[in-house]
Protein backbone atom coordinates (compact mmCIF):
# COMPACT_ATOMS: atom_id res chain seq x y z
CA UNK A 1 0.00 0.00 0.00
CA UNK A 2 1.52 3.62 -1.02
CA UNK A 3 2.19 6.29 1.80
CA UNK A 4 -0.62 8.64 2.00
CA UNK A 5 0.02 11.75 -0.32
CA UNK A 6 -0.69 15.07 0.91
CA UNK A 7 -4.73 16.36 0.60
CA UNK A 8 -7.03 14.12 0.92
CA UNK A 9 -9.51 12.30 -1.05
CA UNK A 10 -13.16 10.68 0.00
CA UNK A 11 -12.17 7.18 -0.95
CA UNK A 12 -8.20 7.59 0.68
CA UNK A 13 -6.10 8.50 3.45
CA UNK A 14 -7.38 11.51 5.52
CA UNK A 15 -5.65 13.66 8.28
CA UNK A 16 -5.34 12.28 11.44
CA UNK A 17 -6.87 15.95 12.72
CA UNK A 18 -10.04 15.13 10.90
CA UNK A 19 -10.28 11.51 13.17
CA UNK A 20 -14.30 10.85 13.77
CA UNK A 21 -14.84 8.07 16.41
CA UNK A 22 -14.45 4.93 15.08
CA UNK A 23 -14.05 1.25 16.53
CA UNK A 24 -10.81 0.35 14.66
CA UNK A 25 -9.68 2.19 11.28
CA UNK A 26 -6.64 1.03 9.24
CA UNK A 27 -3.77 4.42 9.87
CA UNK A 28 -0.79 4.88 8.57
CA UNK A 29 1.96 4.95 11.22
CA UNK A 30 5.87 4.65 11.46
CA UNK A 31 5.80 3.83 7.53
CA UNK A 32 3.37 1.17 7.50
CA UNK A 33 -0.20 0.16 7.39
CA UNK A 34 -1.75 -1.35 10.74
CA UNK A 35 -5.26 -1.95 11.56
CA UNK A 36 -5.71 -0.30 14.68
CA UNK A 37 -8.58 0.50 17.81
CA UNK A 38 -8.63 4.41 18.97
CA UNK A 39 -8.76 4.40 22.80
CA UNK A 40 -9.88 6.87 25.01
CA UNK A 41 -10.07 7.87 28.53
CA UNK A 42 -9.90 10.70 30.84
CA UNK A 43 -7.39 10.59 33.44
CA UNK A 44 -7.11 13.79 36.36
CA UNK A 45 -9.41 15.26 34.23
CA UNK A 46 -7.18 15.28 31.11
CA UNK A 47 -8.91 13.70 28.00
CA UNK A 48 -6.32 11.01 26.58
CA UNK A 49 -6.67 9.19 23.35
CA UNK A 50 -3.95 6.53 22.24
CA UNK A 51 -3.85 4.04 18.93
CA UNK A 52 -3.54 0.10 19.47
CA UNK A 53 -2.51 -2.47 17.15
CA UNK A 54 -5.71 -3.98 16.61
CA UNK A 55 -3.54 -7.57 16.51
CA UNK A 56 -1.63 -7.19 20.00
CA UNK A 57 -2.75 -4.77 21.85
CA UNK A 58 0.21 -2.96 21.36
CA UNK A 59 0.49 0.82 21.53
CA UNK A 60 1.55 2.78 18.40
CA UNK A 61 2.82 5.98 17.39
CA UNK A 62 0.43 8.59 17.00
CA UNK A 63 -0.09 8.27 13.06
CA UNK A 64 -0.30 10.97 10.63
CA UNK A 65 -3.34 9.60 8.36
CA UNK A 66 -6.39 7.18 8.56
CA UNK A 67 -8.65 5.42 6.33
CA UNK A 68 -12.06 4.11 6.95
CA UNK A 69 -11.95 -0.31 7.07
CA UNK A 70 -14.67 -1.26 4.73
CA UNK A 71 -17.88 -2.53 5.40
CA UNK A 72 -18.18 -6.53 5.89
CA UNK A 73 -20.71 -7.50 3.24
CA UNK A 74 -24.37 -8.66 4.57
CA UNK A 75 -24.95 -12.14 5.01
CA UNK A 76 -27.35 -12.26 2.60
CA UNK A 77 -25.00 -10.63 -0.09
CA UNK A 78 -23.05 -12.50 -2.62
CA UNK A 79 -19.40 -11.86 -3.14
CA UNK A 80 -20.45 -10.48 -6.60
CA UNK A 81 -23.48 -8.19 -5.14
CA UNK A 82 -21.21 -6.47 -2.18
CA UNK A 83 -18.33 -5.71 -4.74
CA UNK A 84 -21.05 -4.19 -7.03
CA UNK A 85 -22.17 -2.17 -4.00
CA UNK A 86 -18.50 -1.01 -3.11
CA UNK A 87 -17.83 0.15 -6.64
CA UNK A 88 -21.27 1.78 -6.89
CA UNK A 89 -20.82 4.06 -3.63
CA UNK A 90 -17.24 4.56 -4.42
CA UNK A 91 -18.12 5.74 -8.32
CA UNK A 92 -20.99 8.20 -6.73
CA UNK A 93 -20.26 12.16 -6.08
Amino acid sequence: MNAPQEGTSSQGWVPISRLPSFDAVLIWSDGRCVVASLVEGVDAGKRWRVFMDARNDDLLPWPTHWMALPLAPAASESNDQAALRQTSQSNSF
